[in-house]
């Protein structure tokens, strides 16, 4: 019964995620990188040896085709880990769900549930809400297996809430480009910029007729003096007035002799 459910849920998974790929472009190209953390149960289908489990992964914004790589690591209650790499897709169900369906191996080990190899393929899928600052909840499922590798394989399901933090740095491909356009920013002009604005002036000298070069440009300046303040030198003078031979006659004698008296 365990393991009926355990295809059952892993295909339902699998077809979920094949629809949206067919149904839904993948609009993650614009999507920065996630530090995934995840916590929830090891072992969800056995009753008897469900434990706790913690997850936590990187999620690349590098691109190929609809697939991004990721790497991370889990560690289950009962002592169990598993280490793994492999890739995930992004589709987006109009502005704010996310599924993510995603393939990985790596490497078990552990003194729990003996899981019958060291080498495991992990598949699963993620529902998750994106909030408008890109942070993302949601709920995954996954299932840990060898494909029959080795003469044991029980497998193993995990049952997990996520909660994903956008990055910029320090592996983003965004972060690289921004730094790439900021680096371009700071460059001086090259050469053919400067001859595309050269461009238009040497257009208007070539329309004129030959042999006419163009006028030259005349700025003509006005200088007008500042105001000056007007000293007594620069006051006109007086005309003089004329002296009658009387009046310099009596200014000459009374200048030597006293006025005569009248009675």
């Amino acid at each position: 019964m365990r393991r009926f459910t355990t295809v059952v849920l892993t295909t339902l998974s699998l077809g979920l995620s094949l629809s949206a790929a067919f149904l839904f472009p993948a609009q993650a190209a614009d999507d920065p990188a996630y530090l995934t953390i995840g916590g929830g149960s090891w072992e969800a289908m056995r009753d008897n040896l469900r434990s706790w489990e913690a997850d936590l992964s990187y999620r690349s914004d590098y691109k190929w085709w609809i697939f991004k790589p990721q790497g991370g690591l889990l560690v289950g209650g009962d002592g169990d880990y598993y280490g793994f790499v492999g890739f995930n897709a992004e589709f987006h169900l109009g502005k704010h769900f996310v599924i993510t369906p995603s393939q990985n191996f790596g490497a078990w080990n552990g003194h729990g549930f003996n899981l019958g190899s060291h080498f495991e393929f992990r598949e699963g899928v993620e529902v998750a809400y994106q909030f408008d600052n890109n942070y993302r909840t949601g709920i995954a499922f996954y299932h840990l297996s060898n494909a029959d590798i080795s003469k044991r394989n029980p497998g193993s399901e995990s049952l997990l809430a996520t909660f994903s933090i956008p990055l910029g740095h320090p592996f983003s491909k965004h972060a690289a480009d921004d730094d790439a356009d900021a680096d371009k920013d700071l460059m001086p002009s090259s050469p053919k910029k400067a001859a595309a604005g050269a461009a238009p002036a040497a257009s208007q000298t070539a329309a004129l007729p030959q042999g006419q070069s163009p006028a030259p440009v005349q700025v003509q300046t006005v200088n007008q003096p500042l105001p000056q303040a007007r000293t007594m030198q620069q006051q006109p003078a007086a005309p003089a007035r004329a002296l009658t031979d009387a009046q310099r006659n009596g200014f000459y004698y009374s200048s030597f002799a006293p006025m005569p008296k009248v009675y």
